[in-house]
């Protein structure tokens, strides 16, 4: 509960002194605000991939499906697999949304320098 899912504005706080007093004094300060940017940006791009996702939860897959098999209150193995990353409500789904949501949002488009002439 509470949460904003998929399309939560990673800056959603960044004015609400009176609930989030911390967070939105951190993210008056354009330098820190600028690092929060690019701490969000970095988890989006390595560690929401599904990629590197997958790879973590392969072990964790491999190591509880004989009890998922055996669970009586699920429904098999087929459920827990869409689960994991079936395409539709799934943590893949889910992570790639996210991730895409947070790379296309304008606050946290990488800021290009322009070229210096030489």
């Amino acid at each position: 509960g509470g949460g904003g899912g998929i399309t939560q504005d990673p800056l959603m706080s960044k004015d609400d002194l009176d609930t989030r007093p911390v967070v939105a004094r951190i993210l008056a300060v354009d330098e820190w605000r600028t690092l929060y940017l690019d701490r969000v940006r970095l988890l989006a791009e390595e560690a929401l991939s599904w990629e590197k996702l997958n790879s973590r939860i392969g072990p964790w897959r491999t190591l509880i499906i004989e009890d998922v098999d055996a669970d009586p209150f699920l429904q098999g193995r087929v459920p827990f697999e869409r689960s994991l990353d079936g395409p539709e409500q799934s943590l893949k789904q889910v992570a790639e949304a996210r991730r895409k949501f947070i790379l296309e949002h304008a606050a946290l488009k990488p800021v290009v320098e322009p070229s210096q002439p030489e």
